[in-house]
């Protein structure tokens, strides 16, 4: 399976998106923040500006969180974690 972590994509691939809920959760209990920005951008669609104001946080920050939880679950989705 290919995967691209896009903010809120309209079709969304069943399977994708249980694996990306999976890897999420454990995303979730390593770093709360990041995951909360996932949740923020990629299922709701919000963007960077409006996570920061949800969140109470600067946009760089959301965008730093972004950054990394996008490549953390690149890794978790392609098999790579373990490597």
């Amino acid at each position: 399976m290919e995967f691209k972590l896009e903010p809120a994509m309209e079709e969304q691939d069943p399977a994708e998106l249980l694996a990306v809920h999976e890897a999420l959760d454990k995303l979730e209990e390593l770093a709360s923040r990041k995951a909360e920005v996932v949740m923020l951008r990629y299922y709701v669609g919000l963007t960077v500006d409006e996570c920061a104001e949800v969140l109470d946080t600067s946009p760089r920050t959301v965008d730093s969180d972004w950054r990394f939880a996008r490549m953390w679950l690149h890794r978790e989705l392609s098999g790579e974690a373990g490597t």
